[in-house]
């Protein structure tokens, strides 16, 4: 009979965080969204051991709801997806082909027999191999081997040597940076002024979790915007275009570069590339980041703002409130009934000198301004009067550019002489 097999996927957490209520599995069975209860809904994950195995969380497929989705015997089945965690992102994908056992496989190859019993069928199968092409089948053998030693020789010597294609192989495998292996912060932050600086750790290991060297101890960094724009003047010590930086070398697998994030930044992702070389190898692997506004930073200086403002308004605020020169002293000074507003009004509204006193001086026909205009326009000796006076005055056949004052003393100092006398 035909056993369905259920499926296990375990998922290794970003820096083996235990306690996760949010790892959960986007399943596909045959490129149909699956899930347990709604379909394409995510699938939670459970955390095996959190004390011997921390951050390790497992999911388990059972084979009734493999069969609910439609995994049949003979048929190429597939479930696929990924795993990740909102609060911990780091999303890990997974392929497992559904395999659908039977116990009975043995005895359907096997049928029933033809002759008496198997032992019958395997006589009969010596008889259908015929005579040997040499001595006996024996010698057949011993040619046979003789062949497998001239590929073996082909196989363990030359270029294409099984044992040059493994070491080719384990060099592929050989050199990774993920799982927080060259971890490169989710987010940088763009201070208020000068600039902020971190430090991106790369670690290289093989496939076993060593520690491992790539090719002259050379990782080449670069970084660029979502859009492709070079990001690599950030990087401390780079130079060239698109800007790019080798990591400096602690020990062995182990580096770092410097990434320095101005205020004249922009918030945007970055997306950061290592590349290097294993054996015959080149490796690329990325990394992303977040750069935003320190909100922090852009709130303690407004905050140190504000106190600012509220030192100046209480000093302010203590002259205003001053008892002997503040609002309350002008105040009283004001309203004192000897000289303040009060006072000046009664010296205004004064019947005999006040302003209602001015204004029927300044009206009267006899010396108000009104008499002093008939005064300036009387024909008699009002001004026309002394104009035409002047006129008069100044004599008949009176020429101004030879008559007058001025003329007249020139006259006098070029021709008229004063001083000693000689005898």
């Amino acid at each position: 009979m035909a056993v369905q097999k259920p499926i296990r996927i375990l998922y290794q957490s970003k820096n083996k965080t235990t306690g996760l209520t949010d790892v959960k599995a986007q399943c596909y069975f045959n490129g149909v969204a699956k899930a347990t209860g709604s379909v394409g809904s995510p699938i939670l994950l459970t955390e095996v051991d959190s004390t011997n195995s921390p951050g390790l969380y497992e999911l388990v497929i059972p084979a009734a709801t493999l069969t609910t989705w439609g995994a049949l015997q003979g048929q190429y089945n597939c479930v696929e997806g990924y795993i990740n965690s909102a609060t911990q992102p780091a999303s890990a994908p997974f392929r497992e082909e559904v395999t659908v056992a039977n116990n009975d496989d043995i005895d359907v190859k096997l049928g029933t027999p033809a002759g008496a019993s198997v032992s019958a069928d395997i006589a009969a199968v010596q008889t259908k191999l015929g005579t040997p092409a040499g001595a006996s089948v024996s010698a057949d053998i011993a040619a046979v081997k003789t062949d497998t030693t001239a590929i073996r020789a082909d196989l363990e010597t030359g270029s294409s040597s099984l044992a040059t294609i493994l070491s080719n192989i384990q060099s592929l495998q050989n050199a990774s940076i993920g799982n927080g292996v060259g971890f490169v912060l989710p987010q940088m932050l763009i201070p208020v002024s000068g600039t902020n600086t971190y430090k991106v750790p790369i670690t290289i290991v093989d496939n076993n979790g060593a520690l491992i060297d790539p090719n002259t101890n050379t990782i080449t960094v670069g970084c660029l915007n979502a859009a492709g724009t070079d990001r690599g003047s950030y990087l401390a010590g780079s130079s060239g275009t698109p800007a790019t930086v080798v990591a400096t070398r602690t020990s062995v697998g182990q580096y770092y570069v410097t990434v320095n994030i101005p205020t004249t930044a922009i918030e945007e992702e970055l997306v950061f590339s290592f590349s290097y070389i294993i054996g015959s190898n080149s490796m690329i692997r990325y990394g992303l980041s977040q750069v935003l506004v320190d909100g922090g930073a852009a709130g303690y200086a407004l905050q140190s703002t504000l106190l600012s403002v509220q030192t100046a308004v209480n000093t302010a605020n203590s002259t205003l409130t001053n008892s002997t020169y503040g609002l309350s002293a002008l105040d009283a000074i004001l309203a004192n009934g000897t000289y303040g507003l009060a006072a000046l009004g009664a010296i205004l509204g004064n019947g005999t000198y006040g302003l209602n006193a001015l204004e029927l001086i300044l009206t009267n026909g006899t010396y108000g301004l009104s008499a002093l205009q008939a005064l300036l326009g009387n024909a008699t000796y009002g001004l026309s009067a002394l104009q035409v006076q002047g006129a008069t005055t100044q004599g008949v056949g009176f020429t101004a550019g030879q008559d007058d004052l001025h003329s007249i003393s020139t006259f006098v100092r070029a021709n008229i002489y004063s001083g000693g006398r000689a005898i």
